[in-house]
């Protein structure tokens, strides 16, 4: 403790006067001693006032002890905090989580659902022929039962689709990984095997195609046209592996059998060969793929 005309200040008071005065302790000590004055005249401010320096003092001991904000402490941007595992998954986000779930627990027996054995894999007492009558035919119609019966959440329709989907992308990458950029190629070669009747002079007339001179090319186009015509040819029947003819469509396959051709029609007219061909070598795909599976 220190006296100075009857007032007491404490170490750190006169520590901080010091510091003030940009001296050290001695040197201040050392001034306002003065030259053993009991009462040394010293200058206004060479000391605080008892009063205010008790108050200032106070003041600033009150400031030091207040948590300082982040802009007193010189931060303009707090880091911020990755919250996204925290935020609630979208709706279609829950929906392929549903489909994997799915997928994973039915694996290929998700197969087992189709036109020509749905019946044998439905739980007793479930009367699917009437549920799923079609309106048009009044019989059984698989579409609408795909479409709404679920597993999961998910329809058996989304679930055949999601798997074959995968299957055709495993396909590929198999075709691709062993011919590479002559994968069309192979694929059209594996085509042209298979094919038998009206659909292997198909082949031959749109191979012909581009050789052929403008002079002959539309006999060639009117000969294809006739053999897509006949309701006798066959058709691949992709839910059940059979071939079926034209004329024992359903009236409703006829028209969506059609649509496809006048689609194809379009597309060899209108389409570079090399797109055709990627697309017939990605169509394989999906057929291996789903051969697969079933």
């Amino acid at each position: 403790m220190y006296t100075y005309k009857d007032a007491s200040y404490t170490d750190d008071q006169i520590k901080k006067a010091a510091e003030q005065s940009n001296m050290t302790v001695k040197e201040y000590l050392k001034k306002i001693e003065g030259d053993k004055d009991p009462e040394p005249k010293i200058k206004d401010g060479d000391l605080l006032n008892p009063t205010t320096f008790q108050k200032d003092a106070a003041a600033g001991a009150d400031v030091v002890s207040q948590p300082m904000t982040a802009s007193q402490a010189g931060v303009t941007e707090l880091p911020s905090e990755d919250t996204s595992s925290d935020l609630p998954k979208t709706e279609e986000e829950l929906k392929l989580d549903n489909i994997e779930d799915a997928l994973i627990k039915k694996g290929t027996s998700i197969w087992s659902y189709s036109p020509s054995n749905v019946f044998d894999n439905l739980k007793e007492g479930f009367d699917a022929s009437n549920k799923y009558k079609s309106i048009l035919s009044g019989k059984f119609s698989y579409n609408d039962f795909a479409q709404n019966e679920k597993i999961n959440g998910i329809s058996i329709a989304e679930l055949q689709a999601e798997d074959q989907s995968r299957a055709a992308n495993n396909a590929l990458s198999g075709i691709v990984k062993k011919h590479g950029d002559k994968s069309n190629k192979f694929v059209l070669d594996q085509g042209g095997n298979i094919l038998k009747g009206s659909d292997k002079e198909l082949k031959t007339l749109y191979s012909s195609l581009s050789k052929v001179s403008d002079k002959d090319k539309q006999s060639v186009l009117d000969r294809i046209q006739e053999i897509r015509d006949d309701e006798s040819r066959e058709l691949y029947n992709i839910n059940t592996g059979d071939l079926i003819k034209y004329k024992d469509l359903s009236e409703e396959d006829k028209k969506q059998e059609d649509s496809r051709s006048e689609k194809a029609s379009e597309i060899a007219q209108t389409t570079e060969l090399s797109k055709i061909e990627d697309q017939l070598t990605k169509s394989y795909s999906n057929l291996v793929g789903i051969s697969n599976r079933i």
